[in-house]
């Protein structure tokens, strides 16, 4: 039972993240009651320990998001931005979490999620079955 209750968590999170319907229970969607939000673009904002964070789900291994992540067109400096990835393989979900240790880089991380977001809604499309997008 407990594994069930952290696999229907998961899908729950994922589920909002992509602002998509629970189709899991009767309800038509879910509330965060923490300190994530959403600032657009499938990103979300959360000023965690390391300061702020901008959060992003792709449904893309991560090896995959990370090769997206090394082609960003952004010229920082490497130390300027970190992007950590958590991969779920369960539910095939790989969630970047984007810190940037120095106040003067933070400005930019909305852009940098969202930049990430779109590259890796893109490859989901092209991947996607149906071949519609190929």
């Amino acid at each position: 039972m407990d594994r069930q209750l952290r696999a229907l968590g998961r899908n729950l999170v994922l589920a909002t993240m992509r602002d998509r319907r629970v189709g899991l229970l009767p309800a038509d969607g879910v509330v965060f009651v923490g300190s994530l939000v959403p600032c657009g673009g499938n990103t979300f904002r959360r000023t965690g320990p390391r300061g702020e964070e901008r959060r992003l789900a792709a449904c893309l291994p991560a090896a995959q998001v990370r090769s997206i992540l090394d082609a960003s067109p952004f010229d920082l400096p490497d130390d300027a931005v970190h992007a950590d990835l958590k991969c779920d393989e369960d539910l095939g979900v790989t969630v970047v979490n984007f810190t940037a240790p120095h106040r003067a880089f933070q400005r930019q991380l909305d852009e940098i999620a969202r930049w990430a977001a779109a590259a890796c809604l893109v490859e989901e499309l092209v991947a996607s079955p149906g071949g519609a997008w190929r």
